[in-house]
């Protein structure tokens, strides 16, 4: 019994060896971390992005204070998300263009 619990053992550890060497060499390559310009008003640090998320083709952009383009956002009655398109982000990463990408705002109805 305790024969066959080892070979099932050793058996057990040639193949996680495998797997671990397998998925070890399969590592995707790195990327260079590369900073894309924003318009105003996210590219004022009151923009405070807080999180982002896919919504089809679009890059949605949250604010940590959604009416902070407008001075007090607790004060002000104007909130908004960001919309950032799929193509025009892609074509910024792709370098066919350096300009600041432009975000559509998506008011909020309270």
């Amino acid at each position: 019994m305790s024969l066959q619990l080892s070979t099932t053992f050793r058996l057990l550890t040639a193949i996680s060896g495998l797997l671990v060497s397998a998925c070890a060499t399969q590592a995707p390559p790195e990327t260079a971390v590369q900073l894309i310009p924003l318009a105003a008003p996210l590219n004022r640090p009151e923009a405070e992005i807080s999180g982002m998320a896919w919504c089809q083709n679009n890059l949605i952009l949250l604010p940590q204070y959604p009416g902070f383009e407008h001075g007090d956002p607790k004060k002000n009655n104007s909130k908004y998300l960001y919309r950032l398109d799929r193509q025009v982000l892609m074509a910024q990463i792709r370098g066919e263009s350096a300009d600041p990408l432009k975000a559509e705002p998506i008011e909020l109805n309270e």
